[in-house]
């Protein structure tokens, strides 16, 4: 199926479904942008979930949270984002993408597509 940009008026409903349906898969989050470079943020963490907080019409942001361990998370904000695509192949939803109006992507990787971490430890 490809690439999909998921339209605005979408986005709590899709972050929502996308982390009930991805909870516990083991993510990377990369992040590229010419002021920023390209750089790993975090690396083989359980994905807890993704939210859109939504502020205002143009602003808000898409937090990324990864499980750390006990009552630890790590947690990915993209201010102001302005497009978010989703990966799907199958049917099934792949790898996230969030562009942000300072020029930024930050995607959501998964190692293990379709296997949460409790799966990956059998």
């Amino acid at each position: 199926m490809g690439v999909q940009e998921i339209p605005r008026q979408e986005w709590i409903r899709f972050c929502n479904d996308y982390s009930r349906q991805h909870e516990g898969w083991i993510a990377t989050i990369e992040v590229r942008g010419t002021d920023v470079g390209d750089r790993v943020e975090a690396r083989g963490l359980p994905l807890r979930g993704v939210t859109y907080e939504e502020k205002g019409t143009d602003q808000g942001s898409i937090e990324i949270y990864l499980d750390q361990g006990v009552d630890r998370n790590e947690a990915h904000v993209v201010n102001h984002p302005t497009r978010v695509f989703v990966n799907r192949d199958a049917g099934m939803d792949q790898d996230l993408e969030v562009d942000a109006d300072d020029g930024t992507k930050t995607f959501v990787r998964f190692e293990n597509k379709g296997q949460s971490n409790r799966d990956a430890r059998i």
